[in-house]
């Protein structure tokens, strides 16, 4: 089964579904898109086992309660929807059970679809138990997202001296000095409430909200930019106009971190043995012309981490570390004391710093993958680091960038 653009048919196996909107509530159809949208269920395919056996579907889920690994789901139907099987795997169990989820404890989407469908109450929705189930999985999201921005936070920003008898220091209202259109363009774009903002980053998770992702991103800094504007090369105005006017670029070595990161999450994840919630784009609640889009977040009790994903393209089939010599073969990753830490002067540790401000968290987990060896690395927020460089980029964004972005 596959997520639909416009017009689209259904195979499921038993015969072609022309008008799918007959066999599925429409609220119902539209959850399952974005549940496959956003890879909870995966790898899925029709089986044909022979030429004179019925053909079965098979697919990957990703676990919504209590379980940090995936599982197989293996549905079997008769044609009358009258008996059912359902077969969930993972190393705990391969034990199949009628109508139910063979690991305990778990809440499956497929396990409640099948239950309802065999029930013999008329007045079942079928459709009911798979809307609970995604709601349950999207809702975890929300709590994240509301807990990253209903913290009390520290606010790096320009100051100014108010008064010098008594000393009196305050923050720089620098949206004030700039011109009045200026200023109606960061109001309208820029400003959001906290409602909006938990809602922008729930919406941009998905791929099918790329366009509101980019949209938002360009009105901003963002944490993949603010290295360029630490170690500034070019005039402040030919930044800001390179800044709000990026060009295009997808190289052979981006296509392949975009394309691996979801095998290197699904890596990390078994290793730390906890589930990586994704977040879409994030802005900051205090300073909203801050922002950026965490690659996930590990949460372990009261504690939440920022994740964040390399792969390296020239190292996809090599080994990244040589722990008997104490050679590190990555070039933003250094041996420190015989422990491997980020170099703190490449861009990737500014886009860390610069993130975990933004979610205000003080812990990372940067992890490298390649085919052959992975490699996890704890860095750590430095706000020495953040009060020097934030009011820098704040100063750039309101004296240079939006003036710039107001033109486009």
């Amino acid at each position: 089964m596959t997520a639909p653009s416009g017009s689209c048919v259904l195979n499921c196996g038993f015969r072609k579904i022309e008008s799918p909107e007959e066999y599925f509530k429409g609220s119902c159809f539209r959850r399952g898109i974005k549940l496959y949208a956003s890879n909870h269920v995966y790898g899925v395919k029709e089986e044909i086992l022979s030429e004179t056996a019925p053909s079965g579907i098979v697919a990957r889920c990703i676990p919504q309660m209590k379980s940090n690994c995936d599982y197989d789901v293996r549905p079997e139907l008769e044609n009358d929807l009258c008996r059912s099987t359902l077969f969930c795997t993972t190393a705990q169990t391969t034990v199949p059970e009628n109508g139910t989820c063979t690991i305990p404890g778990v809440r499956c989407a497929f396990a409640d679809m099948i239950a309802c469908e065999g029930s013999n109450d008329e007045n079942a929705d079928p459709t009911r138990a798979l809307t609970d189930a995604v709601d349950e999985s999207l809702n975890l999201g929300v709590e994240v997202v509301r807990s990253l921005l209903g913290e009390v936070r520290e606010t790096y920003s320009t100051m100014q001296v108010a008064s010098t008898v008594p000393l009196k220091i305050n923050r720089c209202n620098l949206l004030a000095m700039v011109e009045q259109r200026e200023k109606t363009f960061y109001k309208t774009f820029v400003e959001k409430s906290v409602e909006e903002l938990a809602e922008m980053a729930l919406l941009t998770r998905d791929q099918p909200a790329a366009d509101r992702l980019h949209q938002e991103r360009k009105y901003r800094i963002r944490s993949t930019m603010a290295h360029r504007i630490k170690t500034r090369r070019q005039a402040f105005k030919a930044l800001a106009n390179a800044l709000a006017a990026p060009r295009p670029f997808r190289a052979q070595a981006t296509t392949y971190g975009r394309n691996a990161e979801a095998e290197a999450n699904r890596e990390l994840s078994m290793a730390i043995e906890l589930p990586i919630h994704e977040v879409g784009l994030v802005v900051h609640q205090v300073q909203p012309w801050l922002c950026g889009s965490p690659d996930g977040l590990v949460i372990t009790g009261e504690t939440t981490r920022l994740v964040e994903v390399r792969c390296p393209f020239v190292l996809q089939d090599s080994m990244l570390i040589d722990y008997a010599k104490g050679i590190s073969n990555i070039k933003f990753i250094q041996y420190v004391d015989d422990q491997l830490t980020l170099k703190s002067s490449h861009d990737y540790n500014t886009q860390l710093m610069v993130m975990l401000y933004v979610l205000n968290l003080t812990d990372a987990l940067f992890f490298v993958y390649s085919k052959k060896q992975s490699i996890t690395v704890e860095v750590k927020r430095n706000d020495k680091f953040l009060a020097e460089y934030i009011p820098k980029m704040e100063c750039f964004y309101f004296t240079h960038l939006l003036k710039a972005l107001g033109k486009k």
